[in-house]
This record gives C-alpha cells, sequence and structure tokens, in this order.
C-alpha cells in the first residue's frame, strides 16, 4: 500500500472519530430511528426480525436473526452502555461510508494525476454530508452502497470478476441484515445499472457488461436467498401484502404529505434541515437572508455539477464517469423530489401503480445517491479550480481549506451543539438525544417476566409513530416495541394493507368501556393493557374510568398504567361454539352482542372465506359434541407444536395470528390442505381439522379406548422455511467460490 493511501485512510479514520465525539454521548441520550432497527434493549431484545406482516393483530415475524440486535447484545456483554455502543455503531457506518467514497472517487479517477488528494477529500466531504447528519446517519446503505458501485466499477478491469461479484453480493448482505428490506438492494443496484448503461453505450461492449452484470446479480441473489427468498414466498402466498396500488398513497396523502417532504429534502440538500422539517422563524431567517450563508450552502450542486465545465480536455473515462456522477445526481435528485415539479406526475403514477415503489413509504432514502456524487464531484470541482488559478504546491491547502469551510457551514447546527438538533424540542422529532423513560423498561420488565404466551395492546394506538406530550416530551418511532420481548399491539393502520384494522375497534370499545371489548381481548388472546397517560391524543380520564370497569388495574409505572383481562384465550385453541355471519368485519362489536358470544366462541365472516370453506364450517357445527384436550409449545416465532388429545370428531382449530396463506398446519410432515385453512375472528388463522381422515392417511396417530385420538400437529410459517433454504444457498455458494479461488491459485502453481 502507497503511503499516500494509508495516510488518507487514517486521516478519514481519526476525522470521523474527532467529529462523533464531539457529541456529548456522557449525557446518555440514545438514537432512535424510524427503520434503522437500533436496539433499545439489547441483551433481552433478541427477536426475529427481516420481514414481517403486521395487519390487525401483533406480528407474524418471519425471517431470520436480527443481526443488529446480536450485534448489540454481544458488545452490552463488555459492560458498554448503550450509549457507547450505538456511537461505535455510527462512526463504523460513517467511516465506512468514507472509505468506500475514496475507494470510488480512487476508481473512477484512476487515471487523474491528482486521483490520491481528490479521493481523499471526496471521503472526508461524504463524512460531513449535511444529509447524513441527522435522522439516517445510522442508516447502513449509507456505507455499503458506494462500496458496491466501486467493487463493480473496479471489477470490470479485473480478470477474476466472479471474485468482485461475489464481494458485491457480500456487500448487499451486510447493507440488509440490519434492515431487511427492498430499500437496500434498490439503493445499491440502481447505481449500478446506471453505470453499466453508461458503460455499455459508450463502449459498445454490450454483450461483456451483460454478462458480468448477470454474474453480479446471480452472486446478490445466491449470496440473499435468505431474504428474497422469504420475501417473494410471504407475497406470494398472500396478495395483500402487495395490494398497495391505489389505495395507500391516497390514504397517506400524495400530493400533502409527498409533496411537502420531497420540498424539504430537496431544500435539506443545500442547507440543513432535520429529518424533513425546515428550521423555523429566526433560524431559517439566518439561512436565507445572509448572503454568505447562502452562497456557501448553494456551493454544493454549484460546484459539483460545474465539474462539467472542466472535461472538454480530460481523458476520457475520466470524462465519463464524471458525467455518469452527473447523471447519478439527477436521477435520485429527481427521487427525491417526490411528487414536486417538474415531472412529479411520473412519481406520482409510480406511487399509485407500481406496488414495489411503495415500500419507500417517503423519498428521504433517495438522498443517498446524490451524496455520493456530490462527494465526489465538489472535490473534483476545487481542485480543477485551483489547478486552473494556482500552482500544485497550493493546490492541496487551497482545496482543503474550501471544502473545510462547505463542511464547517454545513455542519453549522451539529458543530456548535445547537440545541435544537441534541434535545428533545416541540420543533423536532425526537431522533436525537433521547433518554428513554425509565418507567418503560421497567414496563416492560414487568410483563417480559410473565411465562404466559400472551399479549399487550397500548392505548392510544399509534399512527406509525408515538406522540407524548410530556414526561417527557417526545415525537418519533415507538419505543415500547423496541423494548419489549412479548408481542404489544400498537399500530392503528397496516402498512400493506386495506382499511380495516382490529386494533382501532378493540380501542374504541375500551375507551367506551363496552363490555365487548371482553371478547376481542379474548380471541386476540390479549392479556395487557397499558394506557399511556402522557400521551397527547387520549382522555386519560375516560379511558381509565371506562377501562376499570372490566379490568383490574395491575400496576403504575409512572404515567403508564397497566390493567389485566384474566379472561384471555391461548394463542392455539378449540372453540366451544362457532358463528357464521354475513356481518362485515367492521361490525363484529355487532355480531358479538347479537350473538350473545362471551366465552371460548369464534366468529367466521363469509366475506372473508370462500363458499365451499363456508359449506364446511356450518357442517362442522353439528360435529362439534365432544372437544379434544389442545395443549401447544411455542418453539419460536414462526413454529409451535400443538398436541390433541381425545379428538373423535372433527373441530375447529384456531391460531390467534395474522391470517396469512404462509401458515401451515403439518402432521408430522404431511401437509394440511389450504381449503381447510379459515380466517376465523377478523383476523386469525383457523383450520379444519378432520381427525378420521388425518389419521386414517398418515396413520401418525395413537387410538384410544374409546376410538377417539392423539396426535400431535405442527404450525409453521412455511415462508421462514424458504429463509432458512436461503442461508443455506448464501453458505454453500460462498464455500464453492472459495474453493474454485483455491483451486486456481494451485493450478498455477
Amino acid at each position: 500500500m502507497k503511503k499516500s493511501i494509508f495516510f488518507s485512510i487514517l486521516a478519514i479514520l481519526l476525522l470521523g472519530l474527532a467529529y462523533f465525539f464531539w457529541f456529548n454521548f456522557e449525557k446518555g441520550f440514545v438514537l432512535i430511528g424510524w427503520d434503522i432497527g437500533i436496539p433499545l434493549q439489547p441483551q433481552t431484545n433478541v427477536k426475529y426480525l427481516s420481514m414481517w406482516v403486521d395487519n390487525n393483530n401483533g406480528t407474524i415475524i418471519m425471517s431470520s436473526l436480527h443481526f443488529l440486535i446480536l450485534l448489540y447484545s454481544f458488545l452490552s456483554k463488555f459492560s458498554l452502555s448503550l450509549t457507547t455502543i450505538q456511537f461505535i455503531h455510527v462512526y463504523t457506518i460513517h467511516v465506512v461510508g468514507a472509505l468506500s467514497i475514496f475507494y470510488l472517487a480512487h476508481v473512477l479517477l484512476s487515471k487523474h494525476p491528482q486521483k490520491i488528494l481528490i479521493s481523499l477529500l471526496a471521503g472526508i466531504t461524504y463524512l460531513f454530508s449535511p444529509a447524513f447528519l441527522n435522522m439516517y446517519f445510522a442508516y447502513t446503505s449509507i456505507g455499503f452502497v458506494p462500496l458496491a458501485l466501486a467493487l463493480f466499477i473496479d471489477g470490470m478491469s479485473r480478470k477474476r470478476t466472479y471474485l468482485f461479484a461475489l464481494a458485491i453480493g457480500l456487500v448487499m448482505s451486510l447493507a440488509g441484515l440490519p434492515d431487511p428490506h427492498p430499500r437496500p438492494p434498490f439503493l445499491i443496484l440502481t447505481p449500478i445499472f446506471l453505470y453499466a448503461a453508461l458503460e455499455a453505450y459508450v463502449t459498445k461492449k454490450v454483450k461483456r457488461i451483460l454478462s458480468y452484470l448477470f454474474l453480479v446479480l446471480l452472486f446478490i441473489f445466491l449470496l440473499n436467498a435468505w431474504f428474497f427468498l422469504g420475501f417473494i414466498s410471504n407475497a406470494i402466498l398472500d396478495s395483500r401484502v402487495i395490494s398497495i396500488a391505489k389505495e395507500v398513497p391516497f390514504t397517506f396523502g400524495v400530493n400533502n404529505k409527498f409533496g411537502e417532504e420531497g420540498t424539504a429534502l430537496i431544500m435539506r440538500m443545500v442547507r440543513l434541515f432535520h429529518d424533513n422539517l425546515p428550521l423555523t422563524a429566526a433560524r431559517l431567517q439566518f439561512f436565507v437572508s445572509n448572503w454568505i450563508m447562502i452562497l456557501a450552502n448553494y456551493s454544493r450542486p454549484l460546484l459539483a455539477f460545474s465539474a462539467l465545465l472542466f472535461l472538454k480536455n480530460k481523458e476520457k473515462k475520466i470524462a465519463q464517469n464524471m458525467l455518469f456522477l452527473v447523471i447519478l445526481a439527477l436521477t435520485f435528485l429527481f427521487l427525491a423530489k417526490s411528487v414536486n415539479p417538474p415531472f412529479g406526475s411520473l412519481y406520482r403514477f409510480a406511487l399509485e401503480y407500481i406496488p414495489i415503489f411503495r415500500v419507500f413509504r417517503h423519498s428521504s432514502y433517495f438522498i443517498l445517491g446524490t451524496a455520493i456524487a456530490y462527494s465526489i464531484l465538489v472535490p473534483f470541482t476545487v481542485v480543477e479550480i485551483v489547478k486552473y488559478f494556482g500552482t500544485y504546491k497550493r493546490l492541496a491547502v487551497c482545496a482543503g481549506i474550501v471544502l473545510l469551510i462547505l463542511s464547517l457551514v454545513n455542519s453549522y447546527p451539529i458543530l456548535l451543539r445547537y440545541q435544537a438538533y441534541l434535545q428533545p424540542d416541540p420543533a423536532k422529532p425526537a431522533e436525537l438525544g433521547m433518554k428513554i423513560p425509565p418507567d418503560y423498561y421497567r414496563l416492560a420488565g414487568y410483563i417480559d417476566s410473565q411465562p404466559e404466551d400472551s399479549k399487550t395492546i397500548s392505548l392510544p394506538l399509534d399512527p406509525g409513530y408515538e406522540i407524548l406530550k410530556e414526561d417527557p416530551w417526545y415525537f418519533g418511532i415507538p419505543m415500547l416495541p423496541w423494548i419489549m420481548r412479548t408481542p404489544i399491539i400498537n399500530q392503528r393502520v397496516r402498512d400493506f394493507s386495506g382499511s380495516f384494522s382490529l386494533p382501532i375497534i378493540i380501542e374504541n370499545e375500551l375507551i367506551e368501556g363496552n363490555e365487548t371489548s371482553v371478547f376481542l381481548l379474548n380471541i386476540s388472546n390479549i392479556r395487557y393493557i397499558i394506557v399511556k397517560n402522557n400521551a397527547t391524543n387520549i382522555d386519560k380520564l375516560k379511558a381509565n374510568t371506562n377501562i376499570s370497569k372490566h379490568y383490574g388495574l395491575v400496576k403504575t409505572f409512572g404515567n403508564y398504567l397497566m390493567y389485566e383481562n384474566p379472561s384471555y384465550l391461548p394463542h392455539v385453541y378449540v372453540p366451544d361454539r362457532i358463528v357464521i355471519t354475513d356481518s362485515v368485519p367492521e361490525q363484529i362489536a355487532g355480531v358479538i352482542n347479537t350473538n350473545n358470544l362471551r366465552d371460548k366462541e369464534a366468529i367466521y365472516f363469509t366475506l372473508q372465506n370462500t363458499k365451499q370453506k363456508i359449506d364446511m364450517l356450518e357442517s362442522l357445527k353439528s360435529e362439534m359434541v365432544k372437544l379434544p384436550a389442545i395443549t401447544y409449545k411455542k418453539m419460536s416465532q414462526t413454529k409451535y407444536l400443538v398436541t390433541v388429545r381425545n379428538a373423535s370428531s372433527d373441530f375447529p382449530l384456531i391460531f390467534s395470528e395474522t391470517f396469512h396463506y404462509g401458515w401451515k398446519l403439518y402432521l408430522r410432515r404431511s401437509l394440511l390442505p389450504d381449503t381447510y385453512h379459515v380466517e376465523a375472528n377478523s383476523f386469525a388463522n383457523s383450520w379444519i381439522v378432520k381427525p378420521s381422515e388425518l389419521c386414517r392417511q398418515q396413520g401418525d396417530c395413537s387410538l384410544n379406548p374409546d376410538q377417539s385420538y392423539n396426535f400431535e400437529l405442527s404450525l409453521e410459517y412455511f415462508p421462514q422455511e424458504m429463509s432458512n433454504a436461503g442461508y443455506l444457498m448464501s453458505i454453500v455458494t460462498i464455500i464453492i467460490t472459495s474453493l474454485y479461488f483455491i483451486y486456481e491459485k494451485l493450478r498455477k502453481i
């Protein structure tokens, strides 16, 4: 390694360290990001979390161990505080990003005489990018998107392209493990496709580029099969997961929410905005009225696109690569601006008619591509300007001073510890500088200590975010789900489905003090009710008065009151009676009152089941005379073993988890047909179990003297099995590729 490269890397590492030490982590603040998945209780928060369907009740969690949480849990065993671990996490992601930009710039400018200098300045510029100083500054794609792009470009000129394809696949895994979502693949592949298209157009080597691109995609799929197979099988088995063409964008408000957000994002690229919210009043006036601040803030895009002025006499490859960065910046700026002009109708069309496009939910993530391009284009332009007006001896000093000034201006609120950015304040969401209420930890600890397999509901339900008005003031991601190990129902609506939401009905019945809430809690496997008295959107006096009519107060944790529903039903049970109704699910409270449902009954809505299934349920009514005894054991979030004893006739089995065709019921390894899989209680999985038919076909049952049967059923989430198979594929791919590389090396000896 050349000394210049070594010292450049060292400089980035030290600058990153110095920059993040500037934050006052001693106060015990922790970072809460919306989709970053930073654990707040790593010792007890080891969950399965990779792909989920948050339907009416609870959460189906279907994929791999959350590796980020495992990492936090591991580091916490060294007596490191959560704040310290988060510092390590944030520092690592930022420094990996800066080093990746250094590598990318070095590859793009491989024939430039000042490539080391520009690469170093690019890494530092990326490290201080205003786009990452706030909400997304721990998002893993910040580090790995530029690394994947650099590997792809570097691999084009190398012999062993399969090694670079393997490396890109591994980078995709690292980017996706903490955030298993379609976002990382999209963010990584979009710049790669753009570069491949430009390279094919310029060089005309279409066949070679396509073969290399195919190899990269193959390795990405094989090394991330654990995610892709689970995600695809999850979506195929339930079309509601991707039924997001028209309804959801209108629900969220395309013209209002997306429009305002896109405007804020574009402004944030040239001025420092926080979490899509503009600086207000005097703070904003300082940025827009002072001509020095205006010039400094708008200098980033001006300098970036001015790179085009210096390409005329440059080597062809350098000119091509700088042109690529300009295209990359413009492409992602178009996406980041959302539905704003120009061409806002194209973005709106994609939101409404391309389901997969909706997974981004907002356009913040698209800043990444522009930030990557700016970080290289700005140093390139500055160096070229200094070269034009001065000598090489002054080049490094002048370029460094210019970029330092830009970084300081763009980082002004953070570097000066501007209070609105470092502690909760009504002017901003509290992703930065937040102490989790100790009462939350005590509450979660109490519930998690209970051995029963049950759920908890918190009131008021969160509309996707939590709002507390005092002790502490807070606006951000709901905190309790990240602290508790047991399932908690805290969301009002589903991300990827229709308008019906059972939790909203339960919330209304509880707050109004209606007795129907007891039955709804029972069938939902809900034992505890949490009332947050410091939430903004709840009448705490009315809520607590009415809830106490039917439920006893168990514990009080500061502002949080806990009530208990002692009659909740098990996660898996057999109902004593079934009711079939033509009513719509929204009328479930009326159905309960009309049929006087109080105990272990079950409701089947004709709108949610086919006529064939309803006919089977009708015939089942007369056979429910002597019901079997049921016990179950929870093996994991995606597998349950159900023991059935003394089953003499057909019966319905209910699993109080979100209905999804991915849930399968097996006798040994023999699958019960999907025609027996029905939806119960407006949300739950249910199966029509026929013991005589099952045991006659399989023989895996024991016959009792009274001619009843004993047998064991396995309840499993099939996409989890696909995800596990994907892990095996990924491991085998790495082993085979490594062995082939070793074979190549040995053959040349």
